[in-house]
């Protein structure tokens, strides 16, 4: 393809172009080109203008590429956004002459959230014209088209008026900007450019340029609090509309299991919303007698009989059942979050929250007895929960590390252990307060715990731990994680 385009650049051949077309995409000139199995470049027409090709946007809008094309990827990318920004004025004075295109109501970016290297996020605003796109990037040339674009009939444009996600019109992003460009020191020539902007958006708007700059200048420290603040809001955003698809997902896919999989359970009492008396090995009621066999080898973990082997293996096999008939029957639809370690996660969203539930029952008095003596009134929600399988193959089992938990409270308990277990211990390390934020080493373990089918272990999500290696047999456990209401 970019042979082809090219060679509508370099000599004005379309030849190449249109048979590239007709080979790759059957003569449609909207198919997206795609490399591999996942790599969309988006459509022909958008790959030339980022490639800030005119001649090839042209023949290619003659063949009916769709100048209103968006990318169907997150970002939501169209030509025209594209190469305002860019600052290709070519291609966007070809975009700008097709009768179709959409300059305002659809024509906006949306809000994008960009994973760079190291895992950093970097948060792109929807509502951005290709206006407010070509103000903000300083391109000049790329303004005077747009304005240009008018559909007022005292020559003003909705363009002009189109406000982004924070409420900023063109103009205020103008002068802005131009702000920044002093504060920053650019160049005579980049700050006289960026005031040209603010000039042709105040005629544009009938505005008097000498009494909209007094009204909307601001220092640079002040355009930088205000980025500063909208990038905050940008953020909450994201963790809103992030939390909002979750719980949407997580209803769906508890209508499923309803549905499709309630009938196929293979322990039905497990799904009791609270364990038994006959099955548990630890009565609550007694967590304060010298008998109740809880022990606290390191201040604020603690090691406790829990429930019997036979129940801990009915929990085991329900939830393994779970997991073969959601791989053996996809067309079923049940949840299935695989962990990267490749353990089963998430149970709260494949509907085992009565067995959660159950838990939150009994671990609520053993924390209030245990971490939380004098302080009453302190609910505890079991949240997240997974299934851990430990066995000499794991990728995973030599490279254990030293970590802290995302909750608050954090509940292990030994489901499953071959009668052959060697290893899978985990390692409790000396929470150190002088050396905050330091990963412990193994000088500073103070603690490993032995697992026994049915016992548990209990400490707060801040200490430091770590799994060992397995040397011989399997041995798993479900781990609960709670947060303090």
């Amino acid at each position: 393809l970019l042979s082809a385009l090219s060679s509508c650049e370099d000599n004005g051949t379309t030849t190449p172009l249109s048979s590239w077309i007709d080979r790759h995409h059957s003569g449609d000139v909207n198919t997206d080109v795609v490399l591999g199995t996942n790599d969309n470049r988006g459509s022909p027409l958008l790959i030339a203008c980022e490639l800030d090709m005119p001649a090839a946007v042209a023949v290619l809008l003659r063949r009916g590429a769709d100048p209103n094309y968006r990318h169907p990827k997150g970002h939501g990318s169209m030509p025209l956004l594209r190469c305002a920004e860019m600052g290709h004025d070519q291609c966007l004075q070809a975009l700008l002459g097709h009768p179709e295109i959409d300059v305002v109501e659809e024509c906006a970016t949306r809000d994008y959230k960009l994973v760079l290297g190291q895992n950093v996020p970097l948060y792109e605003a929807g509502g951005r014209s290709a206006l407010m796109l070509a103000v903000e990037a300083g391109q000049e040339r790329c303004v005077e088209l747009l304005l240009a674009q008018g559909d007022d009939c005292d020559g003003t444009t909705s363009l002009l008026h189109r406000s982004d996600s924070f409420g900023r019109s063109p103009i205020e992003a103008s002068f802005e900007k131009l702000s920044l460009r002093r504060g920053k020191r650019h160049g005579a020539a980049v700050v006289e450019s960026q005031r040209r902007i603010c000039r042709l958006l105040c005629t544009a708007a009938g505005m008097d340029y000498a009494v909209a700059e007094s009204e909307m200048s601001i220092s640079a420290n002040g355009v930088c609090d205000r980025e500063r603040k909208r990038n905050v809001e940008l953020r909450a955003r994201f963790v809103k509309k992030a939390h909002a698809t979750q719980q949407e997902e997580m209803q769906r896919g508890l209508e499923i299991v309803e549905a499709s999989y309630c009938h196929l359970r293979l322990h039905p009492k497990v799904y009791a919303d609270a364990f038994p008396k006959e099955a548990m090995l630890l009565d609550v009621d007694t967590l304060g007698m010298p008998d109740a066999m809880i022990h606290e080898p390191l201040p604020g973990t603690f090691s406790l009989p829990l429930m019997k082997r036979e129940h801990c293996k009915l929990i085991y096999e329900e939830l393994l059942h779970y997991e073969k008939k959601a791989n053996e029957q996809p067309y079923l639809g049940l949840p299935l979050h695989t962990r990267h370690d490749g353990n089963l996660g998430s149970l709260q969203n494949c509907g085992f929250q009565p067995l959660l539930h159950a838990v939150e029952l009994i671990l609520q008095p053993i924390v209030q007895q245990c971490l939380m003596p004098n302080k009453n009134g302190n609910e505890l929600e079991v949240y997240h929960a997974f299934l851990t399988r430990n066995h000499v193959h794991r990728d995973e089992n030599a490279n254990f590390k030293v970590h802290c938990d995302k909750s608050d409270i954090t509940l292990n308990i030994c489901l499953e252990a071959s009668d052959d277990l060697v290893g899978s211990t985990v390692g409790f390390y000396n929470n150190n307060p002088s050396d905050l934020g330091q990963v412990p080493t193994e000088e500073d373990r103070v603690y490993t715990h032995q697992h026994r089918v049915g016992h548990a272990v209990l400490h707060t999500g801040r200490q430091w731990h770590k799994p060992d290696p397995i040397v011989c047999g399997t041995r798993s456990s479900l781990i609960v994680w709670a947060r303090r209401c």
